[in-house]
């Protein structure tokens, strides 16, 4: 697990198959859910987008994002982040932002 601060720069390392397009490749953090009561709640999707994607072999690519900027709009905690293509989400890491 990593941990982050807001508004901080953050490098992700993927592996894409295929054609790459970068308009369609993002970078989603997503809040778990809890339940209580029948009730899901605190589910919330962060999208960070793309700020430079840069080729460094064979399919694998970085991608630099920067975290949110408050916890306005992430509350401190647990994230699953993922690098998405075509709609297509990777494995999630999990990240803790504080």
């Amino acid at each position: 697990m990593s941990r982050i601060g807001y508004g901080k720069g953050l490098t992700v390392e993927v592996v894409i198959g295929g054609k790459v397009e970068e308009n369609l490749v993002s970078v989603t953090m997503v809040a778990p859910a809890f339940n209580t009561h029948s009730f899901s709640m605190n589910q919330r999707l962060l999208v960070l987008g793309n700020e430079k994607m840069t080729h460094v072999g064979k399919s694998r690519y970085k991608i630099e994002v920067t975290t949110p900027s408050s916890g306005n709009l992430a509350p401190s905690g647990f994230y699953l982040l993922f690098v998405v293509h075509r709609i297509i989400p990777s494995q999630g890491i999990w990240i803790k932002l504080q």
